[in-house]
């Protein structure tokens, strides 16, 4: 027997309770692409454009590469761009492979530090000329060169910074100005990801990522990266990455994969803390492969969270086969402190779990650290429904984990119809997941009257079915 419910009380309490948790991503995206260049408070830098990309050679099966990087300032506050202190920005370098209906992240830099701003117009309201003073004002651009940007002299490592405050020591004490072989620091990718025979039909991206301390730990620092689409092509005995275009501005590359699969679902994860650590995006497709197998795909991204990310876990249902799992890292390289050692893989009856070593076993562990993705699949032979995945953070403090929703293997039969949570019964929970779920959504568990679209009568078909599962 079903518990009576009204739908205009539970529309009201939904309302209420998704106004913090499930638009989040929706708000922070519209918020991203309506920001105007120029006119926030407070100090607030990001990327306005990339374009030029350089190729610096290739060792052994090894490419190195470097990206223009033109940053702005966009808040109605002087940035100091002071070369020897920590008060200038880093910029991490990145690229990214869309492959197969996955995105993952191929190649990363050391971090390039700042020295004196030029003041152009092209990115905002600029009100200065002449001069490389060690400050950018509002509305001003200045920009790097992707020569400059690989100059081994300027690159330091990631390991230094505490992306959550943008805090670091200058000088910084691995490498300090130091070079050395043509891969030596700079973005670097292996041949494999980008042989043409291995990779048809893939499309690459690269990222900037600046972080500069005076936005500390405002909602300013997540705007601070952007991408552009460019095409690598055999040049001698590498690859020209030639000239980036279609600049996706304040947003990180994660969010390419939309551009091929509008259906991907972005969570945005904010860890919590005094003050609050930093973000990750959890983005996730569940692939339906027509023979009675699915492919689930998550991309988990660390913006700037400092504590970073140790383990993964997906729960499964009663009577799921794992058929087929991946996992993909990216790697430190050139002296960087951190371990490359990938997680391990543990398959049990109710999760699938990746898991690298722990703080306390291991401080320079390979975890998922600020500006990188990790990749985690697993091909089942049962549908999707909505329930929760659990992220395990890597540094101690309070939260241990945090749980964000996304679609996960298990079998049809054992949840009845509106149950999306597996929680045995039909709640406000299952409610919270199909208005997540509302609008356009082909394959989706939340589409109880399989119409490729969640809407108003999926809503009635899981009020029809409200309270315990018979």
């Amino acid at each position: 027997m079903r518990k009576s419910v009204t739908l205009c009380g539970l529309a009201a309490l939904g309302a209420v309770v998704l106004g913090g948790q499930i638009h989040l991503d929706r708000v922070a995206e519209a918020d991203v692409r309506s920001t105007p260049l120029g006119g926030n408070s407070g100090a607030d830098v990001a990327v306005c454009q990339m374009g030029s990309t350089q190729s610096w050679g290739r060792v052994g099966d090894i490419h190195a590469f470097s990206i223009q990087t033109d940053s702005v300032n966009l808040g109605d506050e002087t940035l100091l761009w002071q070369q020897n202190t920590n008060m200038h920005p880093t910029i991490g370098q990145n690229l990214y492979r869309f492959r197969d209906g996955r995105i993952e992240m191929i190649g990363m830099s050391w971090l390039k530090h700042g020295f004196c701003a030029l003041h152009l117009a092209g990115c905002g309201d600029c009100q200065f000329a002449g001069g490389c003073p060690e400050f950018l004002n509002p509305g001003c651009r200045d920009p790097y060169t992707a020569s400059l940007n690989g100059q081994q002299t300027r690159l330091g490592p990631r390991s230094e910074i505490n992306a959550s405050t943008g805090v670091f020591p200058y000088p910084y004490g691995i490498a300090f100005q130091e070079t050395g072989n043509a891969v030596y620091k700079r973005l670097q990718v292996h041949h494999d990801d980008l042989d043409p025979a291995l990779n048809q039909g893939a499309t690459y991206y690269i990222e900037g990522h600046y972080v500069h301390q005076q936005e500390g730990t405002s909602e300013k620092r997540h705007n601070n990266a952007s991408y552009e689409q460019v095409t690598p092509t055999p040049s001698g005995n590498t690859f020209s990455l030639g000239t980036g275009t279609n600049t996706s501005n304040l947003q990180p590359a994660i969010y390419a994969w939309r551009e091929h699969v509008p259906e991907v679902v972005i969570e945005i994860v904010d860890i919590p803390g005094e003050p609050v650590d930093g973000r990750f995006h959890l983005a996730y497709h569940v692939y339906d492969n027509g023979d009675g197998t699915w492919r689930y795909e998550y991309a988990v991204h660390n913006m700037n969270s400092h504590r970073s990310a140790r383990a993964f876990s997906v729960p499964l249902g009663p009577g799921v086969n794992v058929l087929d799992t991946y996992y993909h890292d990216v790697w430190y390289h050139s002296g960087e402190v951190y371990d490359d050692t990938p997680w391990e893989l543990a398959v049990n009856s109710d999760s699938i779990l990746w898991a690298g070593e722990t703080y306390e076993e291991n401080e320079n562990a390979n975890a998922l650290r600020w500006s990188s993705t990790f990749n985690f699949s697993v091909t089942t032979d049962q549908p999707p429904m909505m329930s929760e995945v659990e992220l395990t953070l890597f540094r101690p403090g309070t939260p241990e984990s945090v749980t964000v929703p996304a679609l996960v293997p298990t079998p049809e039969e054992t949840v009845c119809t509106g149950d999306l949570t597996g929680s045995g019964s039909v709640d406000v929970f299952d409610l919270l997941a199909l208005l997540d779920a509302w609008g356009p959504c082909p394959n989706c568990a939340a589409d109880l009257t399989g119409n490729d679209v969640v809407d108003v009568f999926d809503l009635l078909a899981l009020l029809d079915n409200w309270g315990a599962c018979d």
